[in-house]
């Protein structure tokens, strides 16, 4: 079995959450590009100011600004 708290699977949570969230694939795209797939946030509730926060500081890191732009908007905004 995989571990999945690498670098790598981070990464490919937090790229998967941020398509998903941002409306920029639908789950469904991803399970299939992505096996298996790996997200962030818990899918099936509300992802926190927290969370977000925490995935606008790992792009940050990767200077992925646009990533982080986008994320920002969804800051304090019910999904």
């Amino acid at each position: 079995m995989s571990n999945y708290n690498t670098p790598f699977w981070k990464d490919v949570s937090m790229n998967c959450s941020y398509l998903l969230l941002t409306g920029k694939e639908t789950l469904s795209t991803i399970t299939t590009k992505i096996n298996p797939t790996v997200l962030f946030h818990k899918f099936d509730s509300s992802i926190t100011n927290e969370e977000l926060m925490e995935m606008i500081q790992y792009f940050q890191s990767k200077e992925e600004y646009e990533k982080c732009e986008e994320l920002t908007k969804l800051l304090n905004v019910t999904l």
